[in-house]
Formats: C-alpha cells, structure tokens, sequence
C-alpha cells in the first residue's frame, strides 16, 4: 500500500489541509507544532484504525466535527482507492471511495476494515492497529524502545509484526 494524499479538515491544528506524497521516500518537516505528527495520526486512524487518544481531542478545537480522507494505491490491484473517516456530525462515518467510477464500494467499519485488510497486502489476521502502532507510526522518541526491551518482550513485539505464529 502506498499513501498518494492525505485531506484533513478540522483535524487538531489543521482547518484544511491536503498533502501529496510522491512515489519512494518523502520527508515530512517543520517546526515543533506545525502538524507532521497529525498528518501520521490521520493516516493511522483512516487506514488502521488507530488513534492513541479520544476522537474529541482529534477534531479541531471549537470545531463540531472533523473528517480525514487518505488516497492510497491498493497492493492487491494497484488501483487508487480513497478511505473517508468523519468524526462527529451525521452520515457514514466510514468509506471506501474509487474515484474512477465514482461509486461509495465499502461503508461503515466492519465492511471498511474487510477492505482494507484485503488491500493492505498483509496476512488477513494481523492486529493493524498494533502494526501501525509498532512499525509505522512509532511515537516520538520511541523508535528504538523495543530493541531496548529484554529478549522476551523484544520476541513478543518482532513476532507480531511479523507475524510469525501465522507461519508456525
């Protein structure tokens, strides 16, 4: 999977915002505050779930309700689909769009998440939320936390992520 673009209105410090990534490795910089960690946090929460505080301090302050929408290129297909969460107001808080046919092809979580699983590229029981946490969206200050854990507790965390009782 691989993100194209990531649309935030009312999220933290963002009223509005779209940024495009390029194919290979993009560099996300600014000062202290501007909002890199947000757009990690938004990607995290549209495509896996996973979002280590309330949706209440997600959505923008004053705001009613906030929405997130990551582009990404499925792994299975290669095609461009678009994930659309909202948080706070009515309608579906949850969608799969595929913008070539303009046409809603998953709605609400649990048809959501069957998609996501299926196009992720990743075994279909993998614990994403856990994936996204331990290997993409390390928090701040904590990338090397696990190789600093005793041999059992780093086994726990590397088995996981790879997945390795699924191979047993």
């Amino acid at each position: 999977m691989r993100i194209v673009s990531v649309e935030l209105e009312n999220i933290k410090s963002y009223e509005r915002a779209r940024v495009e990534f390029s194919e290979g490795v993009n560099a996300i910089v600014g000062r202290n505050g501007a909002g890199k960690s947000t757009l990690l946090e938004a990607v995290g929460f549209a495509l896996f779930d996973s979002l280590d505080y309330s949706l209440k301090e997600f959505v923008r302050e004053g705001a009613k309700q906030g929405t997130v929408n990551v582009a990404f290129e499925s792994s299975l297909d290669g095609r461009i689909y678009h994930t659309l969460r909202k948080i706070g107001g009515a309608g579906p808080k949850q969608q799969i769009d595929e913008p070539d046919f303009d046409a809603i092809i998953a709605e609400g979580g649990s048809d959501v998440e069957r998609f996501l699983r299926a196009h992720r590229g990743m075994l279909p029981n993998a614990d994403m939320a856990r994936v996204f946490r331990d290997a993409v969206g390390v928090p701040q200050g904590t990338l090397t936390a696990a190789f600093l854990q005793t041999a059992s507790a780093r086994k726990a965390v590397f088995d996981a992520l790879l997945q390795v009782d699924d191979f047993k």
